[in-house]
């Protein structure tokens, strides 16, 4: 498979569409899908010639895993090769120890440059049992697949080979040693310089991996989620049981469970009878619940009310309930997706447990206890370390803890799902929790460089926000307040850019470019320059900005804005070459074609004319356009001036003219009048020396 990744010299429209097959990717398999179609491993067996046989399932490697990485090693030093795996799903590692038995021989070499690199990276190793036998040859690889680096130590299996008769090491600076008659079933060094093998000991105490017996949780309806970074609450409107609007932000000052359930749902019936049994361990706790009903909107939110309270009165639920529903309770289905791999939408009932200061902390999907909801309590002023363990559904070491998904995805999440405004309204609402010295107060010595990058991005977020409201000004002060935060964004100063020119602040944007080019310059951001470089009459650094530009990634549009300056600079030999090198690359393109016989029709010096292909060109520039465009018309008739055709020139004008004026195009309509008199007196039009 090759790789579609974008490059350093990508154009923006190739990123967009790299990200944009990733993010459908990535919404399938949130939705349950497989990353790899439910493809199980697969392991072939050599047969010694160019056939293969399928052996998974007989040596048990054909596991339905969603495998990427796989890493060799003789973990044991018993001479067989085991394997190490990593999975996209758990188990995230696997270690597949290789307990074939054979009486086949094998040797092991470890190299050690010394004039090479220390580890060798790069050599060759022949090993022959005999001269007769074809060589056995591996490299020293650094990496050996995907993320993944095998043991550097290269095995050789010898048959029923008793030595290895010659080694022949190409060391990677390119010279050649050679070691005779190393014994089988050994592990040897071979040292750059060195003409004796140096036999290696397996060590002693050689640790056995024991299978991990995970104790996977009960499976249920229920789900329970901690976030590792409690997330700010959007604002919340819901309607109370006295028929009032409120909002969420209200109950700030002390922990809060928002609750959503239905007069319908018998699962609900049961949670908040068991919930009213119990209610003082809520009191005592501190913690105040908030119960809303989630039914179908009928005929009035009166009616809607009442119903839910008849529903509450009926089960003798004593504590508050209220109303709510659309965009709002959209808004809560998207906040509990943003932090869930496997992204479902909210069953009935399910609950939101807030701290304080309005941040979410734990979200309950199905029914919750009031133990385990008391317990969770102590999460939200707890060390990271703690929330981390509560997290997790099973015991275990970490090798690097989670840090767990930024708030900001709460904004993507609305934004995929068509609510730009409320993802304007939550990052407006995270940004000054950021901007406190301790942003996260769970999180010990939180690191700093995050928050500060969590802020650029905010910005960032919002500067694209106010761009595709087509609030320009409003998307270039955030982008400048993203810079504040990191000078080095090349994303945000290129976004910058874009809104600048959409304000026509065209010197404003050439400064912000110029720094991009320092930071990082690729073909897009040279033409970016050269364009405003044009546009602000500095012709010959567009020219020579475009050329190098043009010299590092070879496009037609590129040979056309350079033919464009050459020939506005008064080089139109050189713009001819240009503009045919459009051509060859799109040669159904009718603006180059258009451009070029204008230049082949009108130039004042007769060696760079040429009536003949000037026709040609704007015949198939005119056939493109369906014979719609007035300047095109205006260029044939050029053309046909210069070819000696004037009947055809003065038709060709008049369309010209009949097109401009039906398009209100009084400037062009006029000139080519003129040039029609011209042509109707047998006169060619000649444009004046630049």
């Amino acid at each position: 498979m090759v790789s579609h990744s974008p490059g350093e010299d990508s154009s923006a429209d190739d990123v967009l569409r790299y990200d944009a097959a990733w993010a459908a990717t990535n919404k399938l398999v949130r939705a349950g899908h497989s990353f790899s179609g439910r493809e199980r491993h697969c392991a072939f067996l050599n047969l010694g010639s160019p056939r293969f046989a399928n052996v998974s399932a007989a040596t048990g490697l054909d596991l339905i895993d969603d495998g990427r990485g796989m890493a060799l090693c003789d973990w044991d030093w018993d001479g067989k090769l085991d394997f190490w795996l990593t999975n996209r799903t758990g188990p995230r590692v696997r270690f597949l120890h290789n307990q074939f038995e054979s009486d086949n021989t094998f040797i092991a070499i470890r190299l050690k440059g010394t004039r090479a690199n220390r580890d060798a990276i790069g050599a060759r190793v022949e090993v022959r049992t005999n001269e007769s036998d074809a060589p056995i040859i591996r490299t020293v690889y650094c990496g050996s697949g995907f993320l993944s680096q095998s043991s550097k130590w290269l095995h050789f299996g010898l048959g029923d080979a008793a030595t290895a008769g010659l080694v022949r090491v190409r060391w990677p600076g390119g010279e050649t040693e050679i070691w005779t008659d190393l014994k089988a079933n050994a592990f040897y060094q071979l040292e750059e310089g060195l003409t004796q093998a140096a036999v290696v000991s397996p060590p002693q105490g050689i640790r056995e991996i024991q299978p991990a017996k995970l104790e996977a949780p009960e499976s249920s309806g229920a789900a329970r989620v901690v976030l590792l970074n409690p997330a700010p609450m959007p604002e919340i409107a819901y309607t109370t049981a006295d028929g009032l609007p409120e909002t969420l932000d209200s109950h700030r000052g002390s922990p809060l469970l928002v609750h959503l359930w239905a007069t319908w749902c018998p699962n609900c019936t049961k949670e908040m009878t068991g919930w009213e049994r119990e209610k003082t361990l809520f009191a005592s706790s501190g913690l105040r619940v908030l119960s809303l009903c989630v039914d179908e909107p009928g005929e009035s939110a009166e009616v809607d009310v009442a119903r839910a309270i008849a529903a509450a009165s009926r089960m003798k639920y004593s504590m508050p309930v209220g109303l709510v529903r659309g965009d709002p309770l959209q808004t809560l289905n998207v906040l509990q997706k943003s932090f869930i791999g496997r992204q479902t939408d909210l069953p009935l009932p399910s609950s939101f447990l807030i701290d304080a200061r309005g941040r979410l902390a734990v979200i309950y999907k199905g029914p919750a206890s009031v133990s385990r909801i008391i317990d969770d309590l102590a999460l939200l002023e707890a060390p990271s370390a703690e929330i981390v363990a509560a997290a997790a559904p099973s015991a275990g070491r970490w090798l690097e803890a989670p840090r767990g998904g930024e708030p900001r995805g709460i904004a993507m999440g609305l934004v995929e799902h068509g609510m730009a405004a409320a993802a304007e309204a939550y990052l407006t609402r995270l940004i000054p929790l950021l901007l406190e010295p301790e942003p996260r107060a769970h999180a010990e010595g939180a690191d700093e460089a995050v928050r500060i990058s969590e802020l650029a991005e905010c910005h960032i977020f919002l500067g694209a926000l106010a761009f595709d409201d087509e609030r320009f000004e409003d998307s270039a002060a955030n982008l400048r307040r993203s810079l504040d935060f990191d000078p080095k964004s090349t994303r945000a100063r290129d976004e910058l850019v874009r809104a600048l020119l959409k304000l026509d602040r065209k010197e404003e944007a050439l400064e912000e470019v110029s720094q991009l080019l320092e930071l990082q310059p690729t073909p897009d951001r040279k033409r970016t320059t050269a364009r405003l470089l044009r546009d602000l009459d500095r012709l010959p650094e567009a020219i020579e900005m475009f050329e190098s530009a043009l010299a590092e990634r070879s496009t037609a549009e590129g040979d056309f804005e350079l033919a464009n300056a050459l020939r506005d600079a008064g080089r139109s030999r050189e713009a001819i070459g240009h503009y045919r090198a459009a051509l060859e690359q799109r040669p159904a393109w009718p603006l180059p074609a258009n451009n070029l016989a204008w230049i082949l029709a009108t130039h004042p010096d007769a060696e760079l004319r040429d009536g003949d292909e000037a026709v040609r060109l704007a015949l198939a520039a005119c056939a493109a356009t369906d014979n719609n465009t007035p300047q095109f018309s205006g260029t044939l008739a050029a053309a046909y001036a210069e070819a000696g055709e004037f009947h055809k020139a003065v038709e060709a004008a008049t369309q010209g003219i009949d097109l401009a004026s039906q398009l209100g195009d009084a400037d062009f309509a006029a000139g080519l009048t003129e040039k029609r008199a011209l042509y109707q007196s047998g006169q060619a039009f000649r444009e004046r020396e630049r």
